[in-house]
């Protein structure tokens, strides 16, 4: 795994295109799918706030030219993000190794998937907990949600069971209620 998940920085996402599903785990900001949008609120707050705007764009950044993330050039967008790949099983691996080592708590804030983004249908559904609203940012003639997904993922790929039997039940959320 190239990064592990981290609580409000690498977020897991599930994603679908021409009816295949991944899981990746990398930085939440390259998630965003209308970035133009994310950067015209950004430059309001900063000139309310009367501070500069500084905006570090890289040509090393996955998204480098694609601006909106959409199904017209998801294709070019994958084998950028290709080492952010990974499996169920590896998936669900270290989050046992995790629950080893870490509380409930911070393995659920760590684990649970925050967004599934459907390329296929132009849907993007987010269970971020934090007031990053992903379903906010989105491209043209697409549908976001904030809601539970977890239903949508293939049992296949539910890294959360095994055996047909939840290792960690992600709804009870972060403190097990």
């Amino acid at each position: 795994m190239q990064c592990l998940p981290e609580a409000y920085k690498n977020i897991i996402v599930g994603l679908k295109w021409r009816g295949k599903f991944a899981w990746y785990v990398s930085l939440k900001d390259m998630w965003f799918l209308d970035e133009t949008a994310l950067e015209r609120e950004y430059e309001q707050w900063c000139k309310r706030k009367g501070l500069p705007l500084n905006f570090a764009v890289s040509e090393d950044d996955e998204r480098y030219g694609l601006c909106v993330l959409n199904e017209k050039n998801v294709n070019l967008f994958l084998p950028r993000i290709a080492k952010y790949a990974v499996s169920s099983d590896e998936l669900r691996e270290y989050m046992k190794l995790a629950m080893n080592i870490k509380s409930r708590d911070e393995v659920t804030l760590e684990y649970m998937p925050s967004l599934y983004i459907d390329f296929d249908k132009k849907i993007l559904y987010s269970m971020y907990t934090e007031p990053a609203s992903f379903e906010d940012y989105l491209p043209a003639n697409w549908q976001g949600y904030y809601q539970d997904f977890l239903d949508f993922i293939e049992p296949i790929e539910q890294f959360w069971r095994e055996n047909n039997k939840e290792i960690i039940d992600f709804r009870k959320g972060p403190d097990g209620k």
